[in-house]
């Protein structure tokens, strides 16, 4: 991985050729090398026995708040000021920081502010300083991936949801996340076994088309994860495929993609059970389309599978709606965590 002059290099030091390669790289591009924790891009990564952590405790303490008066705050409903807007859009920029990288906890809170910078009131102020002081006192908080999870083996579960017209100007948001685990391990992710799993993918934003049913909601959903899932797997294959000093052929990477199980979970039984059906009886026409393309997906890849979860097992609500983040911070922690009634 680099960026601009610094690389970020990880290999299996039991291969010689590895340490080797890494020898070549410091003499020809007269590299300095700095081993275990260190910081890359703003991210502090740790190295422990049993796991690598990245964290952004520098840029979570220095989130801003905008500053308001007790004046000010009696007034919720008033709109922002232009200097006020422009703090506010600040603050945003800084969450969003940390929202892309290493905090998907905080991500709904941030992406609805940033649905009406322009439109902002007081309130809006009020809300968006509570998910600052949340990062500010959460700092520690961040991705952690246990060792033993090899990569020429780990398949993709992806959860999807949605939350129909709960965003600004009846939007409705979407959400989804992406993990890694092994094969036997591929279903006790619903259960909340995220000790067996690491977090490296997810997203929150309203959906960009009008969606008129929870049905349409859910499908669009579910059609985002299954879209990353598919790209996650191939850059998986690639990476299994990859030799150095190789060129690794499109069609070789799709063939042995195409091999690997992923699972798309989702708390909606209405598309679970019309996904398998003619979806010619879909009066939404847009709506008819996208559940053909699951159904190419979901009834003609064998190593595609859709399961239906009840909600409280749904890992991505968390990034549709305001509401408790336990689950996704067991995720993002990879630890376990129990659902209520499990």
């Amino acid at each position: 991985m680099s960026h601009v002059d610094d690389l970020c290099i990880a290999f299996d030091t039991q291969v010689a050729s590895n340490a080797q390669l890494l020898k070549n790289l410091e003499h020809k591009l007269q590299l300095r090398v700095q081993k275990g924790d260190s910081m890359f891009c703003g991210k502090w990564v740790q190295f422990t026995h049993d796991a690598i952590t990245v964290t952004q405790p520098r840029a979570a303490q220095a989130v801003e708040q905008l500053p308001l008066t007790s004046d000010r705050r009696k007034t919720p409903d008033a709109l922002l000021t232009p200097a006020e807007v422009t703090k506010y859009r600040g603050v945003i920029g800084q969450l969003m920081w940390l929202v892309t990288q290493t905090r998907p906890d905080l991500a709904v809170g941030v992406n609805q502010a940033a649905q009406h910078t322009t439109t902002a009131k007081v309130s809006d102020a009020i809300k968006l300083n509570s998910i600052a002081r949340e990062a500010n006192s959460t700092a520690e908080i961040g991705l952690v991936f246990r060792r033993g999870l090899d990569l020429s083996t780990a398949r993709i579960v992806g959860f999807g949801d949605s939350a129909f017209a709960n965003a600004e100007g009846y939007k409705s948001q979407a959400g989804y996340t992406l993990q890694l685990t092994q094969q036997q391990h591929l279903t006790t992710l619903l259960t909340g076994n995220f000790q067996h799993a690491a977090l490296v993918s997810w997203h929150t934003g309203t959906i960009k088309r009008v969606v008129r049913s929870t049905l349409a909601a859910e499908a669009y959903a579910v059609s985002e994860v299954t879209e990353a899932a598919q790209l996650l797997r191939e850059l998986l294959a690639e990476i299994r495929l990859s030799v150095v000093g190789s060129v690794v052929v499109p069609s070789d990477v799709e063939t042995a993609a195409a091999g690997d199980d992923f699972l798309i979970v989702t708390d909606s039984q209405n598309v679970a059970i019309t996904v398998p059906k003619d979806s010619t009886a879909l009066a939404d026409k847009r709506l008819r389309i996208v559940v053909a393309m699951l159904r190419q997906v979901f009834c003609k890849d064998p190593h595609a599978l859709l399961k239906w979860v009840p909600t409280k097992q749904m890992l991505a609500d968390a990034l549709t709606k305001l509401m408790t983040t336990a689950a996704l911070r067991a995720a993002m922690q990879s630890i376990r965590h129990s659902p209520p009634g499990l």
